[in-house]
C-alpha cells in the first residue's frame, strides 16, 4: 500500500499534467482540471500587482455558484 507521501505526490504530478495558464492581458488565467456542477472547468485569476502582491480571482462565477448552492461564504484573504 502506497505512503500518505507517496499518494501526496502521485496526485501533485497528476495535477500538474492537468492545468492550463493562459497568458491574458492583465492577469493569467489558470484552469484547473475541476469542474463545477455543470461540468465547466474551474478557472482562477492571477493578477500581479504593483506593490508585489498578487491577487486571486475567479471573477466571481465559481463564489456565486458556491454561494448559490448554499456552501458559505467565502472572504477575500489579504497577504503581506
Amino acid at each position: 500500500m502506497p505512503t500518505t507521501n507517496e499518494l501526496l505526490n502521485n496526485y501533485l504530478a497528476w495535477f500538474q499534467g492537468h492545468f492550463s495558464i493562459n497568458k491574458l492581458d492583465e492577469a493569467d488565467e489558470i484552469v484547473t482540471p475541476f469542474v463545477d456542477f455543470i461540468n465547466d472547468n474551474i478557472s482562477v485569476y492571477v493578477e500581479h500587482l504593483d506593490n508585489g502582491l498578487i491577487r486571486l480571482s475567479d471573477g466571481g462565477y465559481t463564489v456565486d455558484n458556491l454561494e448559490m448552492m448554499g456552501i458559505g461564504q467565502v472572504q477575500n484573504v489579504g497577504v503581506n
